[in-house]
């Protein structure tokens, strides 16, 4: 039987599939350091800009961008100090490779708080595994860790929070949200998720929680208030006063091809403003797999931190349809980590409610994941073969 290769329990079956589940993951994970391993170290213009603000930090000039000028322009200020601690103990002059090098750490471990996140959901295997391998092989968070972009480190620490909290690790969740804050604006929606979660779990650890949360996110907003004179990145004061040149909806049918793109691949039309077949099936996938997991938590199918992904999801995508920015390639990021930790947890709703009602059919949920990491493989490794791989998969080019 096809289920029998699903079932989670003992039998030569099941450690066959269990090997090669690990064996796909495996895979992914060197691919991934292959990758950045033979890939040129060229990093987006917007990275130089946090770069700048660690290497004169590390030269005694201060958090600044301009020496004597105390303005807050990177919307990254933990990436920041991580950059300028790391350029202390390997020297100024490596750390443009460095940022690059930290992003295949940021992903590894972005798929295993993702792995993490989904046994804490009680998925059952081969969910949490075939979702981590999806991790490691999207050339999204590729691109965006070649770029040298915040967005990997910003993945981690969200994705660690929502791990920790649905394990009820309250402390380590408080201070990864906080993390996720400092290290992206986008950060206090991961803070809102959390704390819904948090008190409909009973605020437990409340003092600890709350003295972690606020010390860490109201320590800097003295801080940056004090040293800048506002805490608020420059970058966002702008980006939120100019509004000419944008299209009304055009962030929406982005945000759409941006999924399309993640799950079947494909690249996406920077001028984009309206919405074709495939970005109205994401759209109404996405309406679907919401819904499934709203009802699987409801009827306790799965726990209830499952609503963590999908809440974060419609924050994340509501707040960038109607504030409408002008769109730079690294936001995507912040809105397909929620879209597909929540495309996997409403998988794992499905296949809860299919095992409950049809257990005859419990195979069909998980083998849409099979299908789809099978598929990337099996194009990943069609990539390779390209000529100047791999920066004919990647983008890979000079600065801007």
């Amino acid at each position: 039987m096809v289920s029998d290769l699903l079932a989670p329990k003992k039998g030569a079956i099941a450690r066959i599939v269990r090997i090669c589940t690990w064996v796909i993951l495996a895979f992914a994970a060197l691919h991934l350091a292959v990758v950045f391993a033979v890939s040129p170290v060229l990093p987006e213009d917007d990275a130089f800009i946090t770069l700048r603000y660690a290497f004169n930090l590390i030269e005694g000039n201060g958090f600044v961008f301009n020496p004597g000028e105390r303005v807050l322009g990177t919307t990254s200020p933990a990436h920041a100090l991580v950059l300028a601690s790391v350029g202390l103990l390997i020297g100024v002059e490596r750390l443009t490779t460095a940022v690059v090098v930290l992003n295949v750490v940021w992903i590894l471990l972005t798929a295993i708080a993702a792995f993490m996140f989904f046994r804490g959901l009680e998925l059952r295997s081969p969910i949490p595994e075939l979702a981590a391998a999806w991790l490691l092989l999207s050339p999204q968070m590729i691109e965006m860790g070649l770029g040298g972009m915040e967005s990997c480190f910003f993945a981690f620490a969200a994705v660690a929070a929502f791990a920790l909290a649905v394990h009820r690790w309250w402390c380590w969740a408080a201070v990864m949200g906080a993390l996720a804050f400092l290290v992206r604006p986008e950060g206090v929606l991961v803070l809102v998720v959390l704390s819904f979660f948090w008190w409909r779990e009973g605020r437990p650890r409340a003092l600890a929680v709350t003295a972690l949360t606020t010390s860490l996110v109201g320590g800097w907003a003295i801080a940056g208030g004090l040293y800048f004179g506002s805490p608020v990145p420059q970058s966002v004061l702008a980006k939120v006063r100019a509004s000419g040149g944008v299209t009304p909806g055009s962030t929406a049918s982005r945000l759409a091809a941006e999924a399309r793109a993640w799950l079947f691949g494909g690249s996406v039309n920077p001028s984009q403003v309206a919405f074709g077949p495939l970005e109205i099936l994401v759209t109404l996938l996405t309406v679907v797999i919401i819904v499934a997991t709203v009802v699987a938590v409801k009827r306790d199918f799965v726990r209830q931190g499952a609503v963590l992904a999908p809440l974060w999801l419609i924050l994340a995508a509501g707040i960038y349809a109607i504030s409408n920015p002008f769109w730079f390639p690294w936001y995507a990021m912040m809105v397909l980590i929620p879209w597909w930790l929540s495309f996997v947890t409403g998988v794992g709703s499905f296949d809860a409610a299919v095992q409950r009602f049809q257990p005859r059919w419990s195979w069909v949920p998980a083998s849409v994941l099979v299908i789809m990491v099978v598929t990337k493989l099996i194009g990943t490794s069609a990539a390779m073969a390209l000529p100047n791989w791999p920066a004919t998969a990647y983008g890979v080019s000079t600065p801007y």
